[in-house]
């Protein structure tokens, strides 16, 4: 069996943070697994989430990719460097506030093993717009079904699908990186989208208040579209 790589996009939001990678922990994979973790320039004000990433890499072996605390740049240039450094047959995106069920990746390996056509597995069932699973399936087949769009939560990549429809737009306000990349999944002649019959992971950071994207006033957070410069604030600029 091939092996997967699980990239985490870690953005503030510390607890949340904590009680996903415990129950990743506690999940039964059944797959051994490289772990990256991207930090998004979370302020550490308490140090809370700086000594979770921290353990992550000295004590479970994780790569640790950080930002400078509040210069957030988005998920696609997080996503792009994670799947740069990923070496597994697929790559998992997954945001840091999943909780993960019995076994998963396991399964979601082995539908992707199974099922060749399979370019993107999404794994979680979403019933609200744009991404009602009941409104985006194309087919059903025994234990998956093709859609058009999935949540882009938590999915895994094939290599091979990767490799060929890359780079993931960055800095796009709207957040939307991953449902411009599964456009380029569904128009491909090769991949498809997917669903497992079941979900495999459930989502609990939904909601104004505890999303990471929407703030509490509604309106969508704002990222920086260039790299941080070290030194800048002593140039003379005149």
């Amino acid at each position: 069996m091939n092996y997967p790589t699980l990239c985490i996009l870690s953005y503030e939001r510390p607890d949340f943070f904590s009680r996903s990678m415990n129950s990743l922990e506690n999940s039964r994979p059944g797959v051994p697994y490289q772990l990256i973790i991207h930090d998004d320039g979370s302020a550490w004000d308490d140090g809370k989430l700086y000594n979770q990433l921290t353990k992550q890499a000295s004590v479970k072996g994780a790569t640790v990719v950080l930002n400078k605390p509040g210069h957030n740049q988005g998920q696609g240039v997080a996503l792009n460097r994670m799947f740069k450094i990923a070496q597994g047959d697929y790559i998992f995106k997954l945001d840091a506030d999943l909780e993960y069920k019995s076994g998963w990746l396991l399964k979601a390996v082995k539908l992707m093993e199974d099922n060749p056509e399979i370019g993107l597995l999404g794994l979680l069932h979403y019933y609200h717009e744009p991404v009602d699973s009941r409104k985006t399936i194309i087919e059903e087949f025994d234990d998956w079904s093709s859609h058009t769009h999935i949540l882009g939560s938590a999915f895994a990549v094939r290599r091979e699908t990767w490799e060929e429809l890359a780079p993931f737009k960055e800095h796009l306000e709207s957040f939307s990186e991953d449902w411009d990349f599964q456009n380029r999944v569904t128009k491909s002649e090769k991949w498809v989208c997917a669903l497992p019959k079941e979900s495999l992971v459930e989502n609990f950071g939904f909601g104004i208040g505890k999303s990471m994207v929407v703030c509490e006033d509604g309106s969508v957070r704002k990222i920086h579209t260039e790299p941080y410069l070290i030194g800048r604030e002593n140039e003379n600029l005149q």
